[in-house]
């Protein structure tokens, strides 16, 4: 997982309320007050009374100090009085006799998770006020929380930044009312001593096949949740308790560090970020080896200079800025990681033993009109496919995907083919618009996703799939389901299928990094019946609309053109690139015979530089009155191709290509001729023994770290050795795996076809 914290112009200063109107805050503020005193203790009557003379006294000295209209929010206190159940009598008292604890919950929180802030911003250090009005977003709803006898219990949640607490409310606790965390001191100005920690919980994956991501607040409170997004928003708001915070970035997410700038020294703050990144990348994929941790402290908003100790205290870096302690620096984080090696399956064609297959009856999935090549014409409808992301968190993701299944008119797919005569989606508790209600037990499905998930090859991982994961990859392997699912994709009606397509990509992301794709030189095939290009421009490269299922075996997708149509053919480059995901599905599909293997359809998200990362060109290699066959390689690979091959001819082919390709990457801005003088000096390197020796002194941990090219080690080893990769600051071991996993295109099949020569 690589992660670049962009430059990031403004870093906010002094979070406080943003501008709203005074008599708007006034009541709304007023009511908070009047409803959490009540919610925090039901059973007291002298909660549920409202002197009307004392109220009015201190609404007027509220209204004189902030220049509102006196007469116009007694009016509307007045109303919101009556719509919280008081009733004013003749002795000018307001009481609520009845107490709906639900009733006043939700008005509550109704009122507590609309609180709107107003952000100073500093622009390249010249400050502007922006008042921005906006709703708090991404709260969470709902959270788990252990108690005091160690049992998990769920609350609904609201945040109270004024008194620095967190409102707990459950209808069904003895007795009925609030339980108050209170997080930090509402008398302080300021407050230092919110912590935030993460963790993992993976004790049930054995018994239950439930893994949960968690996190400590104040190293007191535990909470913990199946999703990460759920974590991430939760820790951010928990965080904004603290007068200061720092901003950093993971991928396209903001995340707030909160820290003690007057205890904690940049190096502890690093650490702390670290741990998390460690954290998050093992629960999602598996990735708990840090390849490079490295903060940039030139592109940090305000700038850390470059020579300042790391055992300096935040306070000394920030005390002379405007408005500090109540200030959000951003911190500009590199973080690079990998799955250990023990945790990494081998890409091999064999059968699964006979304990572990998937009894499926039915044929090969019919794709007889499945074309994912997205042509020129179509480019516009792009953005159908981008409406249909969720990016909200899903309380129950086998429900939520089970009920998409029957929504569609898949049912058969989650029964015993003999079974589904027999059943009707209102005998196993479907209801159109609540996925909630459906009982998973009686889906048969559930045994075989169960069984898969204790398969060798998964516990060999790690288990980093979840159950919906496996579910989507066996739906889509095994099924007519698939039918109908990449028909629709095929036609960008993507909104069908949110969750099938959601869990399918995550399902095919984690286990692309669990593979050793750095050591495969398979080429793939995938058949379309009926398809043919008269122009290769007819189609917009890089950029599959549905998933692609495809073979080593080219017989099998010779099949599936039924004698007319269109192969696609994958260069090995396509497997090895690190922005297409794929996955070898032999040990899930029941089909053994079709050697699947399963590319994701294409992020349609982010910049041009990710766009390069997952993008490929399209060539016609072959055709026929009846077959074409289109080559797809990784555009990475074709950068320097032709440049690689001339060079190489020069050197009698002596080198190993990727060495080449590297160089020529190395010297992109100096030329060609700049990069042939590196390979001399890297030549002229070699002869002497003791380079090699003291090399080979340091090979196997490089193998560790999945390089499996000694040639690209060696020269790596060299260029650092030379200073080459020194003066960008990073450790050799984090400059090898970024060079060998990401540019090793050429595989040893292609090097051999070229002439033969004596290797230095």
């Amino acid at each position: 997982m690589f992660v670049r914290m962009l430059l990031i112009q403004t870093y906010f200063v002094g979070t406080n309320r943003m501008k709203e109107g005074k008599e708007e805050k006034i009541v709304r503020e007023s009511c908070l007050f009047i409803l959490a005193n009540i919610l925090k203790k039901p059973t007291k009557s002298k909660y549920r009374v409202v002197n009307h003379d004392i109220l009015c006294k201190t609404l007027e000295q509220q209204c004189n100090e902030q220049g509102a209209n006196y007469g116009g929010v007694v009016s509307i206190m007045e109303t919101k009085l009556c719509e919280m159940g008081f009733q004013r009598d003749s002795s000018n008292v307001w009481r609520k006799n009845d107490v709906d604890m639900l009733d006043l919950w939700e008005r509550y929180y109704g009122l507590i998770k609309t609180q709107k802030m107003y952000t100073f911003s500093f622009f390249f250090f010249f400050f502007r006020r922006y008042s921005l009005y906006k709703k708090r977003m991404g709260i969470p709803e709902v959270v788990c929380i252990k108690e005091n006898d160690n049992s998990w219990k769920e609350y609904q949640i609201a945040f109270d930044y004024d008194h620095r607490q967190i409102l707990l409310f459950n209808q069904k606790s003895e007795p009925v009312g609030v339980r108050v965390l209170q997080v930090g001191d509402p008398t302080n100005i300021f407050e230092f001593d919110i912590n935030v920690l993460w963790e993992n919980h993976f004790s049930e994956v054995e018994t239950n096949q439930t893994k949960w991501c968690g996190l400590v607040l104040n190293k007191r409170w535990h909470f913990r949740m199946q999703d990460v997004i759920e974590r991430d928003n939760f820790s951010n708001f928990c965080s904004e308790f603290n007068s200061f915070y720092v901003m950093w970035k993971n991928e396209s997410k903001i995340y707030y560090e909160a820290l003690d700038p007057f205890k904690v020294t940049l190096k502890q703050g690093l650490e702390r970020i670290k741990r998390k990144l460690q954290s998050k990348g093992k629960f999602e994929y598996g990735k708990n080896g840090v390849i490079l941790y490295k903060c940039e402290f030139d592109k940090c908003q305000p700038q850390i200079p470059l020579n300042v100790s790391k055992d300096v205290l935040l306070y000394k870096l920030y005390e002379h800025i405007k408005y500090f302690p109540q200030i959000r620096p951003a911190w500009a984080i590199e973080y690079y990681s990998m799955v250990p090696l023990e945790h990494t399956v081998k890409i091999i064609r064999k059968e699964l033993n006979d304990d572990f297959k998937v009894d499926f009856s039915g044929q090969s999935v019919d794709k007889s009109q499945y074309n994912p090549l997205l042509y020129e014409c179509d480019v516009g409808k792009l953005k159908k496919i981008e409406d249909s992301t969720l990016t909200n968190t899903i309380p129950d993701r086998l429900k939520e995907l089970f009920h998409e299944i029957i929504k569609n008119g898949c049912q058969s797919s989650l029964f015993e083919s003999e079974r589904v005569p027999k059943v009707l989606p209102q005998d196993f508790g479907y209801k159109e618009d609540d996925p909630s209600l459906l009982t998973l037990n009686k889906f048969p499905i559930i045994r075989k996703v169960k069984k898969l998930y204790y398969d060798d090859i998964h516990k060999g991982m790690g288990y980093p799939l979840h159950l919906y994961n496996i579910c989507a990859l066996l739906l889509y392997c095994a099924d007519d389901c698939n039918s109908k699912f990449s028909s629709d994709q095929i036609q960008f009606r993507h909104h069908k299928w949110p969750y099938f397509d959601m869990y399918l990509c995550e399902a095919i992301n984690i286990l692309c990094s669990h593979e050793r794709r750095e050591e495969t030189d398979m080429e793939l095939y995938c058949g379309l019946k009926g398809v043919k290009l008269k122009n290769i421009k007819e189609i917009k490269a890089g950029f599959f609309i549905s998933h692609v299922s495809t073979s080593d075996d080219i017989e099998i997708a010779k099949d599936f053109c039924k004698g007319k149509g269109c192969i696609l053919h994958f260069h090995p480059s396509m497997r090895r690139a690190s922005g297409i995901n794929s996955c070898d599905v032999l040990w899930i599909t029941p089909f053994k015979h079709e050697r699947e293997i399963l590319f994701s359809r294409s992020n349609i998200f982010g910049n041009d530089k990710n766009h390069q990362e997952n993008a490929w060109n399209a060539s016609i290699e072959n055709e026929s009155d009846d077959i074409q066959t289109i080559l797809l390689t990784w555009t990475k690979y074709d950068q320097f191709f032709d440049q690689t091959l001339q060079i190489s001819r020069l050197w009698n082919h002596s080198f190993d290509l990727n060495v080449i390709y590297i160089a020529l990457k190395h010297c992109y801005k100096e030329g060609v001729n700049a990069a042939k003088e590196l390979l001399h000096q890297f030549q002229e390197w070699k002869r002497k023994a003791k380079n090699k020796q003291k090399f080979e002194e340091l090979a196997s941990k490089f193998e560790q770290k999945r390089c499996c090219n000694n040639e690209v080690n060696l020269f790596c080893y060299f260029l650092f050795k030379k200073n080459y990769l020194q003066k960008v600051g990073q450790p050799l071991k984090a400059q090898l795996y970024l060079q060998s996993i990401k540019v090793c295109h050429f595989v040893k099949k292609i090097q051999k076809s070229l002439p033969n020569a004596i290797r230095i």
